[in-house]
């Protein structure tokens, strides 16, 4: 396995625990961390648009398409609008445990 396939894949399962974990955390926890998500969002939105910039400009070189690059391509609204997204989620009812269809 190359370097950066055992990178992706360790990234993978070490996501995937923290998932599982996550999952299982009350909602309170669960809530928090929504928060500190949008607060680190808020507080890194420079080396975020630092990074995608340097992500557009790669994609130009591989003949992405402009459409696609378009896609990934941040802003400071759009960096805003992921905080607040993480806030929203944090304000909506847990479903976790929960039967929201029984056919």
């Amino acid at each position: 396995m190359t370097t950066t396939a055992q990178s992706l894949h360790d990234q993978t399962v070490s996501t995937a625990a923290a998932a599982h974990r996550l999952a299982a955390a009350s909602t309170e926890v669960k809530n928090a961390a929504l928060i500190a998500i949008a607060e680190q969002i808020e507080s890194n939105s420079a080396s975020i648009l630092r990074a995608n910039g340097q992500d557009l400009d790669a994609a130009k070189r591989d003949g992405l398409s402009f459409h696609m690059r378009d896609r990934m391509t941040l802003n400071e609204a759009r960096v805003k609008d992921m905080a607040d997204a993480a806030r929203n989620i944090a304000s909506f009812d847990d479903p976790i445990g929960e039967i929201l269809e029984h056919r």
